[in-house]
């Protein structure tokens, strides 16, 4: 692959139908969590692997 992202933004678009299914289901808190977490990885990948030095 030359593109080194695609598995991470693939991933990171599971986790977002993930957190439709909470918010659908009424657990607000659990949706935001999730999603809070996914985009805490988000941004360590991008800064740690996907960011030339």
């Amino acid at each position: 692959m030359n593109k080194p992202g695609i598995p991470y933004l693939t991933a990171f678009a599971i986790n977002l139908f993930i957190i439709r299914y909470f918010y659908g289901r009424g657990a607000d808190k659990t949706g935001n969590g999730v999603a809070m977490i996914s985009f805490l990885f988000l941004l360590a990948i991008f800064i740690f692997k996907l960011q030339p030095l």
